[in-house]
């Protein structure tokens, strides 16, 4: 992960910045994380001005020295065709060089428009695409790391090499989770053939009304658990106490139990993981989904079952 410390080299180049975001309480977080951004792009990045996005670019953000203006659009959550547009305009507006467009993950569409424009405009324009990518262990503080997934094809490093392509945060989500859900299929657990690009994976349990996730979340915790919403979930926790499911569930060393968690009203287990683990750490946290999805399916299903069956006779 990336630190505060910024190493200032002469032949860094010096961008002129302007920072415009989709809310305004999100520029004073990445204005303070801008040292962050230049190690990760090899760039001396001057803050000049910080300005929320409303409705309409009006304002002379860098009347000074225009040419060598550095547009960086800031979004949440994954990238959109509006934000696309919305980064194009920015940078059109402030007759910037150069245009840095962050999100939370890039979809693939998006990753070759700015690919598509470094192609045709290398002598004009310089497109950069940021994931912004933060995890937290335990009750530590969050970290933050900014990782280029699209970049101009003459960009190099401080240290003049050139960067090796880096994966879309989908699809390294994709292949992480393929594994499990091939095991799942062969154990007859799932039907599914494909993981989806996502940090959650539902899987039936084979009772109506119920599934179960498997998630890699923010907070550094790989989940499985029952979402809530879940019909009859309630009257499961009246049926039995957390401490039969725990000692149910048999609870190993480093595993953790919450029966209202990870979302209002869910009920899983859930263990420190984060994407970028080593692949031996991958392969351990993918067994440990596989286990405990086994788990869930052993205890909860039979009592799932006999609550819904006892409801629908009341009914009668």
């Amino acid at each position: 992960m990336g630190t505060e410390e910024t190493s200032k080299k002469e032949s860094a180049p010096l961008r002129k910045v302007c920072i415009v975001n989709d809310t305004p309480d999100s520029n004073p977080g990445l204005a303070v994380k801008l040292s962050l951004l230049s190690n990760a792009l090899h760039m001396d990045l001057e803050l000049v001005k910080q300005e929320a996005w409303i409705g309409h670019y009006n304002g002379d953000i860098l009347s000074e020295d225009r040419i060598d203006a550095a547009v960086i659009e800031h979004h949440s959550g994954a990238t959109t065709h509006y934000q696309l547009g919305q980064a194009l305009a920015s940078a059109e507006n402030y007759n910037a060089r150069m245009l840095v467009w962050i999100a939370d993950a890039f979809r693939e569409e998006h990753r070759a428009a700015l690919d598509w424009l470094n192609r045709w405009t290398p002598d004009v324009i310089q497109a950069f695409g940021v994931e912004q990518r933060t995890s937290e262990n335990g009750d530590s503080e969050a970290r933050v790391e900014f990782v280029p997934v699209v970049f101009p094809e003459s960009w190099t490093r401080s240290d003049g090499t050139k960067p090796k392509p880096v994966k879309l945060q989908n699809v390294v989500l994709q292949e992480f989770f393929q594994p499990l859900v091939d095991k799942l299929r062969i154990a007859n657990f799932t039907g599914r053939q494909n993981a989806s690009a996502s940090r959650y994976q539902p899987f039936p349990s084979g009772v109506s009304g119920m599934s179960y996730i498997v998630s890699l979340e923010l907070d550094g915790n790989a989940w499985v658990y029952i979402p809530g919403g879940t019909p009859s979930l309630e009257a499961l926790r009246q049926d039995v106490s957390e401490e039969n499911v725990r000692n149910e569930l048999e609870i190993s060393d480093g595993t953790g139990f919450n029966w209202r968690a990870p979302g209002p009203g869910s009920l899983g287990v859930y263990r420190n993981a984060t994407l970028y683990d080593s692949e031996e750490e991958l392969d351990n946290i993918r067994q440990w989904m596989f286990e405990y999805l086994l788990k869930f399916k052993k205890v909860f299903n039979p009592r799932m079952e006999k609550i819904i069956s006892e409801l629908e006779n009341s009914d009668e």
